[in-house]
């Protein structure tokens, strides 16, 4: 297994806690260029986001064999950078109003509810948030800049108490 970018930030306990923030690991996540095959993500419990014109991120245990079968087709690639990304999982009773500070979109639930996701700044770094539960986001996160974007939360998230677990 490879080391984490933030193996070396400090775990911070915050009784009472607003925001839990965690690393997700070990997670398959891809970049597919012109998936002209949806179905084949559908079915398998992926995660499927678009990231720009023709291009997708798909995650989740599933995404592998979801592409075995449509490797080789003309006009698609599928590249592995599970290596290349950072996600941490942000949740709590405070959360919105912590992704709030960190980005400039409109996380009401009625605008962002369950399942929707967005390619944004965050923190000034380019990421995909995307909102797992009423309470609960992830933040996919290029590599070399999840630590940046962890401080930036855990800072401007004081007023809420954020605890880092790691």
């Amino acid at each position: 297994m490879m080391a984490s970018p933030l193996d070396r930030v400090a775990r911070r306990e915050a009784p009472g806690a607003g925001v839990r923030v965690s690393e997700l690991r070990n997670l398959q996540l891809f970049l597919v260029s012109d998936l002209s095959r949806d179905n084949a993500l559908e079915s398998s419990g992926c995660t499927k986001m678009t990231v720009g014109p023709g291009r997708y991120l798909a995650s989740g245990e599933g995404a592998a064999e979801a592409f075995a079968d449509v490797a080789g087709q003309e006009h698609l690639t599928v590249q592995d950078v599970s290596h290349a990304r950072t996600v941490l999982v942000l949740a709590g009773d405070a959360v919105r109003d912590l992704m709030s500070k960190v980005c400039a979109i409109d996380l009401h639930p009625a605008v962002f509810p369950k399942g929707a996701y967005a390619v944004t700044p965050v923190a000034g770094i380019e990421a995909v948030i995307r909102c797992v539960d009423e309470d609960r986001f992830e933040l996919y996160v290029v590599r070399s800049f999840a630590r940046h974007v962890l401080e930036a939360i855990i800072h401007r998230g004081a007023e809420y108490g954020v605890a880092w677990s790691g």
